[in-house]
C-alpha cells in the first residue's frame, strides 16, 4: 500500500505562518497541534454527506474500532436557497469529526491513507475522500502540504510582510464585501481581499476545488481572535444563503457580530498591551501611578460588562441588548482616557527622564573617558603625587571612585535602555487603546439602536435562526472570557 507521506520538515512552513483552506463556501482555519495530546488527534470537516451524521458517525466508529476513537465535534443541515426550485429545499449535510488515536497502535499517515483508499468511506459522501479537509496542522501537513510545490512555500516566505494578521482589525466593509462576493458566486474575490497574498489550488475533481491562503501570525493572543473570526465569517455566509427577512425590518444581526468580533480583538489586544506595561522593568513602573493606566476604572466596568454578557438572554424571539449598552459606553470611555494618559506619560518621558537619563551618563563615562588623560598629565609634572593616589588611603579612595563611576556609567546606561523599551511600549499600547474605544463605542451604538429602534431587530428564532443563536452564545460567551481575562491581567500591574 502506497502511503502519504509529509514533506520533510525543513521545507515545511514555520509554525507562524497559517494555513487557511477554502472550500464548499466556508473558510477553514488550520489548528496547530501544539502538545502532545494534539499530535494524536486529527480533525477533519467533511461536507456532501450522503448520510446523516449520527450514520457517518457510526460507520467510522465501526471501521476503526480497535485502532481509534471517533468523535462528532458539530454537525450541519445547510439550507441554500440559491439552488432551490419547485419548492423544493436544497439542504446539504455537513460534519466536523475528530479521531483520536495511540501513534504506538496506527500512525496519521496509515489513518489518512486508510481514510483516503477505503470504499466504505468514500461512499459517506459525494466526493469521496476529496469532500474531507483537514483542520489539523499535522493532519495538513501529510495531506495538502506535498502537493505544493517548493517554489509556491518559497514565495509564501517572501511575502510573509503582507500576509494578513489576525490582530489587524477586519473592516466591516470588507467583511460585507466577502459575504456577498461568496453569496453572488465569486469565491476568488472573497478570499483574494480577506486573506491578501498567494493561494493554492489543490487539484481534485469536485467542482470546487480546496484554495489554500495563508495568514501570518505575530501575537500570542491570536489565538483566541481567529476562532471568533472565522466562526462568524461562515455563520454569516450560511445566513446569507438560507435567510429572508421581511423588507419591513433591518435585520441588525451581521452588524451586531461583526461589533462583537471588532470587541473580543480589542478585549484581547488590551491584554497583550497591558501584559507588556506588567513586564516592563519594576524601576520604571514605580515612576507610574496606577491611575495612570485607568486601571480601578477599567477593572470595575470590565466586571460589571461581564455580568451583563453572561445575563443576555437568548430565549426570545429577539436578543434584548440594552443592559449591555452603558457598560460599553462607559469601558470605551476609559479606553480613551487610558490612551490620553499614556500619550501624556510618554512624552514626559521623552522630554526628561531620558534627557536626564542621558546628562548623568555623559558625566560618568565622561569622568572614565579623561581620566588617563588626567593621570598622564599628572605623571608627567608631577610623579611623586601621580603615586601617591594610588598608594595608602588615597589608593583606596580612588579605587572606590572609580569603580562606584563605573557602575554608575553602566546602571545608568541600562536606565535608558529601560526607558527606551518603557518609551516604545506606551507608544504602541495608545492606538491599541484608542482603537479599543473606537469599537466600543461602536458597539455601543448598535446596541442602543437594537433597543430601541423598533425595526432595527436581531431575530433568533429557534427553527428559521438556530444557526443565529448559537453564534451569538459562542460570541457572548468569548466576549465575558475576554472581559475576564483582561480584569484579571489589569489587578497584577
Amino acid at each position: 500500500m502506497l502511503f502519504l507521506t509529509p514533506r520533510p520538515s525543513s521545507k515545511c512552513l514555520h509554525s507562524l505562518i497559517r494555513p487557511i483552506i477554502f472550500f464548499c463556501d466556508r473558510f477553514h482555519l488550520v489548528e496547530d497541534n501544539a502538545d502532545d495530546a494534539d499530535r494524536q488527534h486529527a480533525i477533519f470537516e467533511i461536507y456532501n454527506l450522503t448520510r446523516e451524521s449520527v450514520v457517518v458517525y457510526r460507520t467510522l466508529e465501526s471501521l476503526f474500532s480497535a485502532t481509534a476513537s471517533v468523535i462528532v465535534l458539530k454537525s450541519r443541515m445547510v439550507r441554500d436557497r440559491r439552488q432551490e426550485y419547485d419548492d423544493k429545499q436544497y439542504i446539504r449535510h455537513e460534519a466536523r469529526i475528530k479521531f483520536s488515536f495511540d501513534v504506538s497502535v496506527i500512525s496519521r499517515e496509515v489513518l489518512i491513507d486508510t481514510l483516503r483508499t477505503n470504499l466504505i468511506v468514500g461512499n459517506l459522501t459525494v466526493n469521496g475522500f476529496d469532500d474531507w479537509i483537514p483542520c489539523d496542522r499535522q493532519s495538513y501537513n501529510v495531506l495538502i502540504d506535498p502537493l505544493i510545490p517548493d517554489e509556491f512555500l518559497s514565495r509564501v516566505k517572501r511575502k510573509e510582510k503582507h500576509l494578513r494578521t489576525f490582530a489587524d482589525a477586519f473592516d466591516i466593509k470588507l467583511l460585507s464585501q466577502t459575504i456577498n462576493d461568496v453569496f453572488k458566486g465569486n469565491q476568488t474575490a472573497a478570499f483574494d481581499c480577506l486573506f491578501p497574498g498567494p493561494k493554492f489550488t489543490v487539484e481534485r475533481d469536485s467542482e470546487q476545488p480546496p484554495v489554500v491562503a495563508f495568514s501570518i501570525k505575530k501575537y500570542w493572543f491570536e489565538e483566541d481572535v481567529c476562532n471568533p473570526l472565522i466562526e462568524a465569517i461562515n455563520t454569516l455566509i450560511e445566513d446569507r444563503k438560507a435567510v429572508i427577512i421581511d423588507d419591513e425590518i433591518f435585520d441588525a444581526f451581521p452588524l451586531l457580530v461583526f461589533r462583537m468580533v471588532h470587541v473580543i480583538q480589542a478585549l484581547h489586544h488590551l491584554h497583550f498591551s497591558y501584559w507588556q506595561l506588567a513586564n516592563m522593568n519594576p524601576m520604571i513602573m514605580a515612576f507610574v501611578p496606577r491611575k495612570h493606566y485607568q486601571v480601578k476604572d477599567i477593572t470595575d466596568t470590565l466586571e460589571r460588562l461581564e455580568k451583563a454578557v453572561r445575563n443576555v438572554s437568548l430565549d426570545r424571539s429577539e436578543v434584548q441588548l440594552q443592559d449591555l449598552s452603558t457598560e460599553a459606553h462607559k469601558l470605551a470611555q476609559f479606553s480613551k482616557e487610558a490612551a490620553e494618559r499614556l500619550e501624556a506619560e510618554r512624552i514626559r518621558w521623552s522630554k526628561f527622564y531620558k534627557p536626564a537619563n542621558y546628562g548623568l551618563s555623559g558625566v560618568a563615562w565622561t569622568s572614565i573617558a579623561t581620566f588617563p588623560f588626567q593621570a598622564y598629565y599628572t605623571w608627567k609634572n608631577d610623579r611623586e603625587s601621580f603615586l601617591k593616589i594610588f598608594r595608602g588611603a588615597e589608593g583606596v579612595v580612588t579605587t572606590v571612585f572609580f569603580t562606584l563611576i563605573f557602575f554608575l556609567g553602566i546602571s545608568v546606561q541600562a536606565s535608558i535602555d529601560n526607558f527606551d523599551m518603557a518609551i516604545k511600549t506606551h507608544a504602541e499600547a495608545i492606538p491599541v487603546h484608542t482603537r479599543a474605544s473606537m469599537g466600543l463605542l461602536a458597539f455601543e451604538q448598535c446596541l442602543h439602536q437594537i433597543s430601541n429602534v423598533s425595526h432595527i431587530r436581531v431575530l433568533v428564532d429557534d427553527n428559521e435562526f438556530k444557526h443565529r443563536k448559537f453564534l451569538l452564545s459562542s460570541l457572548f460567551t468569548q466576549l465575558a472570557n475576554a472581559s475576564l481575562g483582561l480584569k484579571n491581567k489589569l489587578n497584577e500591574l
